[in-house]
C-alpha cells in the first residue's frame, strides 16, 4: 500500500500540471479586433477610442490562432488600411488577475508594411474619418 502512495501522488501532480499548462483564459484571436484596431491606429495614452471609426479606417479578417501557452495565444490578422493589407502576427497575453484585460504585441514592430499601414491608420484616425 504505502509503494502505491507515491505513484499516485506522481500521477495526480502529472494531470495538475498538464491542466495548468493548457489553462489559457487570454481572449480567442477572432476577439481581438479592437485591441489589434486600437494598437495600429491610436498612439498610446491618447485617451478612450471611438470603436465604430476605428472599425471603418483598419478592417480585421482572417484571424487565426498559430500557437498558444499558459494565458498567451500567437495569432495572424489580414489587416487592410486604405489600399494597403498585411498578414500580421501578434501576440495576445491575458493580464494576471484581471478578467477580459489582455495585452497585445506586434511580433514583427519593425517590419516596413507594419509601419506604413500603421502610419496610414493614425492619420486618418487623427483626420477624423
Amino acid at each position: 500500500m504505502s509503494s502505491i502512495r507515491p505513484l499516485l501522488m506522481a500521477c495526480v501532480v502529472a494531470l495538475v500540471l498538464a491542466a495548468c499548462s493548457s489553462f489559457n483564459m487570454s481572449p480567442h484571436c477572432e476577439e481581438t479586433a479592437p485591441g489589434l484596431q486600437r494598437l495600429i491606429a491610436i498612439a498610446q495614452d491618447s485617451g478612450p477610442p471611438d470603436y465604430a471609426r476605428l472599425a471603418r479606417i483598419v478592417h480585421v479578417t482572417a484571424m487565426h490562432e498559430t500557437g498558444s501557452s499558459y494565458n498567451a495565444r500567437t495569432c495572424s490578422a489580414q489587416v487592410e488600411v486604405g489600399r494597403q493589407t498585411a498578414t500580421l502576427a501578434y501576440s495576445v497575453r491575458q493580464s494576471e488577475g484581471l478578467q477580459n484585460w489582455y495585452g497585445i504585441e506586434f511580433l514583427q514592430p519593425d517590419d516596413a508594411k507594419f509601419a506604413s499601414i500603421s502610419a496610414e491608420a493614425r492619420s486618418a484616425y487623427a483626420s477624423g474619418l
